[in-house]
């Protein structure tokens, strides 16, 4: 099995708004993908998917302003592969992706 090369979510900076529902889904590259794992935990309000390690709010009305950085690693048998983002969750829904 080939170990994961790749786990891109398009944007460095992940930004929620308070009360809006979205999902961002990264392009895996390499081996089949068993775990996902994320550190530290996400806030409150939103998740890893740990099928397609999509973040994604499951509730957006506990989501609180803040901005924190996380680890989100894709693991197989033969290695894992781990990206940096930054989280940012807004009052309101964001203008623009960075």
């Amino acid at each position: 099995m080939e170990p994961p090369k790749g786990l891109d979510y398009g944007f460095t900076t992940l930004k929620f708004g308070k009360g809006q529902t979205l999902s961002f889904t990264p392009t895996i590259a390499g081996g089949a993908i068993t775990q996902f794992s994320v550190d530290p935990a996400l806030p409150a309000g939103i998740d890893l998917n740990t099928i397609s390690a999509a973040i994604e709010t499951t509730d957006p009305t506990v989501m609180v302003p803040d901005s924190s950085f996380h680890t989100v690693k894709a693991i197989n048998a033969s290695g894992e592969f781990s990206t940096r983002i930054l989280l940012q969750v807004t009052d309101a829904p964001p203008i623009g992706l960075s």
